[in-house]
């Protein structure tokens, strides 16, 4: 199954029972993913080697999957080569959620987070468009638009096996 081209019609619930199975549901899903992100911070979450996190600076971030991203960040920001800003904003790259029928935020189902986490993603790439984007809008010298953070991130992705001068 394939989220990105599935589409289901939305109805709106005729009856307060059908409101509160459908809230139950959802409160259900929010907690799965509550769960799922309890277990990441606990560093409990399966991802890469440990060959891999210690190696970092070999890894592809051109084709790399949400999880394997979630634990390098992590190790970046525990050696000091990234802070929690970075680590963060790497982490948060991908969707978050889906929309509902009045614009509510609607949280993955565990199976639809399963497959997006597993879905490789171009952190390069990514990185590299939001430095653009931020240059584009003529927002390079605005403190709110962290560009001098996406441009550091932009150098460190695109670095191999060269050490890391510059702390983002």
């Amino acid at each position: 199954m394939n989220i990105n081209s599935e589409y289901v019609s939305v109805r709106q619930p005729s009856s307060s029972t059908a409101i509160a199975k459908n809230t139950a549901k959802a409160v259900t899903n929010f907690a799965d993913i509550l769960q799922g992100q309890k277990k990441i911070a606990a560093g409990t979450a399966p991802a890469v080697t440990e060959t891999d996190r210690n190696n970092w600076r070999n890894a592809d971030f051109s084709h790399m999957t949400p999880k394997q991203m979630r634990a390098i960040s992590k190790e970046m920001h525990q050696h000091g080569d990234i802070d929690l800003d970075a680590m963060i904003s790497l982490q948060a790259i991908g969707p978050l959620g889906k929309a509902g029928a009045n614009g509510e935020f609607i949280p993955f189902t565990s199976e639809e987070r399963e497959q997006i986490d597993n879905t490789p993603i171009n952190y390069r790439q990514t990185v590299a468009d939001q430095r653009d984007n931020i240059e584009r809008m003529g927002r390079t010298l605005d403190p709110t638009s962290a560009y001098s953070m996406w441009v550091k991130l932009d150098q460190l992705l695109g670095q191999t096996t060269a050490s890391v001068a510059a702390k983002v």
